[in-house]
């Protein structure tokens, strides 16, 4: 929990969110961050049940791995933290799951070289790695002899689970790219033609009633374009009086 509470933090200084990518990257790295906790607690609580005491335990078990568990983490980084790096459109694409994932394995690596031996040194004590042993190994036991015992049992449970687990494939929601909330919404505006009112020219000074239709005469795109631009900021302003609304933008002449 730790090393992913780092990684959020990480992500939220680069203002990624939790999409595809990022939960990909956190997918395939959870193995590892798990990994690197594990390795340390293991290793020191071998030599505790060997018969060191929990401080030289903590500092030994920790020194022997460490090598090992750098090397590979630097590993994943330089693989990883160059596709983070990458510039252009696709570097825009994979950046969010390059340092992702590099942030996560640093501060898995952080975690197990400080965090970990520390809380080792204060909650593993000789007599609980005992009872811990003593509890798993007869737990484990029991649940083997059990099932060896009892095998066709074991193999309906096995059988039954995976036809379950078939027959909610129909229930899942599938599809390439998730749907996902954005904080964005679409406002589709159609700008209705001009209306052209017949009237006598004496009404009309200098027939200026009809400027607009050698306007359409002279460029009918252009026109109309201007129009629904026009439109469209009218719109803007009325959807920026929202204080939930953050920006906005118009795009003109979609059908």
């Amino acid at each position: 929990p730790t090393s992913l509470l780092g990684t959020f933090i990480v992500m939220a200084i680069f203002h990624f969110n939790l999409e595809t990518l990022t939960l990909l990257a956190l997918t395939m790295v959870i193995g590892i961050v798990v990994d690197d906790a594990i390795v340390d607690v293991e290793n020191i609580s071998r030599l505790i049940e060997q018969g060191q005491d929990t401080k030289s335990a903590v500092i030994n078990g920790t020194n022997e791995i460490g090598l090992s568990v750098i090397a590979s983490t630097l590993t994943i980084v330089a693989v990883f933290l160059p596709v983070g790096l990458m510039v252009g459109s696709v570097g825009k694409f994979f950046k969010p799951f390059g340092l992702t994932i590099s942030a996560a394995v640093l501060f898995s690596l952080l975690v197990a070289r400080t965090l970990t031996p520390v809380l080792c040194l204060r909650w593993l004590k000789p007599s609980l790695v005992k009872k811990r042993e003593f509890f798993l190994v007869r737990s484990y036991a029991r649940l083997l002899d059990w099932a060896l015992a009892h095998r066709k049992t074991v193999m309906a449970i096995a059988l039954a689970s995976f036809l379950v687990g078939i027959a909610f494939i129909p229930f899942i929601p599938k599809g390439f790219v998730p749907i996902l909330d954005r904080g964005e919404f679409n406002v589709m505006n159609s700008t209705a033609l001009p209306r052209i009112n017949i009237i006598s020219s004496s009404d009309s000074p200098s027939g200026s009633v009809f400027n607009w239709m050698d306007d359409l005469a002279k460029s009918p795109e252009e026109f109309l374009l201007k129009r629904t631009m026009s439109a469209g900021r009218r719109l803007e302003k009325v959807i920026l009086n929202s204080p939930d609304i953050e920006s906005a933008f118009t795009t003109a002449g979609i059908n």
